[in-house]
């Protein structure tokens, strides 16, 4: 988040619990009464789905060279099978709004036509698409369009052969699974205001004064879950060194890191 220099922030705290959805196995047929029901009647009685055609699951899945597309994770999704005829697909075109109502990130306001588009899948392997569907509080579709967006501009910056934002440091992989919110409200902050080096963590109850010559973003405590442990696995890893001059948690990006931040930043 990017703070007005000019303003001073004094906002009420907020907790949020989350508790983890319950998991339901259906059975193989459902009685009513003496009758029972086959296939094509259990699917009537289920929430319609709007599934991806196999075009845009096939589009999905090129769009990011067959990788998945969590950038803790990149792995390819495809392969040979021991038949030469035939290849391996571990990849799955996941909904960043669910398919059906009661789904993870289910949004009413879509019509059918874009719950099935494009624009609302992402290319994952079949554990990052079971990670981000048992845990939708954390990984917000926000963060989904991010992995999106990254993981479709390295693809590309590999198939016209630029440096790509290759994520081979196991350094950057730890805080890419670690903290996926905090990186992508960077990402953003970055893309927003490019020429911001110097960051605050405080909480939204204190009253924090901002400088008149420059621009600082701000990261709440109330937005992320250990977020001075995040930013202490961070400047641990020299991505960011402590600048502070009183008590308030600062900091500043060091220029590598700033550097990779904005080669993986959503491309529009």
């Amino acid at each position: 988040m990017i703070a007005d220099p000019t303003s001073c922030h004094a906002l009420a705290l907020a907790n949020i619990q989350v508790f983890p959805r319950p998991r339901i196995k259906l059975k193989p047929n459902i009685r009513l009464g003496v009758k029972t029901l086959g296939s094509s009647e259990q699917s009537a009685l289920l929430p319609n789905r709007d599934d991806f055609s196999t075009s845009t699951k096939d589009t999905l899945a090129r769009r990011v060279g067959h990788r998945c597309s969590n950038p803790g994770c990149c792995q390819p999704t495809s392969g040979p099978q021991e038949n030469r005829a035939k290849s391996v697909n571990v990849g799955v075109a996941a909904h960043i709004s669910a398919a059906a109502e009661g789904g993870p990130r289910y949004d009413s306001s879509l019509t059918p036509a874009l719950r099935a588009a494009i624009e609302n899948g992402i290319w994952l392997c079949q554990i990052c698409a079971k990670l981000v569907d048992n845990d939708p509080a954390r990984f917000t579709a926000a963060i989904l369009l991010d992995w999106k967006s990254f993981s479709e501009k390295r693809a590309q910056s590999r198939l016209e052969n630029r440096s790509a934002p290759e994520i081979q440091d196991p350094r950057l992989l730890k805080i890419e699974r670690l903290m996926p919110e905090l990186m992508a409200e960077m990402r953003q902050d970055l893309a927003s205001s490019p020429l911001c080096r110097e960051l605050i963590a405080i909480s939204r109850r204190v009253t924090f004064c901002y400088p008149q010559d420059r621009r600082m973003f701000t990261y709440y405590l109330e937005d992320h879950v250990d977020l001075l442990s995040k930013l202490m696995i961070l400047q641990n890893h020299g991505f960011i060194r402590d600048i502070r001059h009183n008590d308030v948690p600062r900091f500043a990006f060091e220029e590598e890191f700033a550097d990779y931040l904005e080669q993986t930043v959503a491309s529009g």
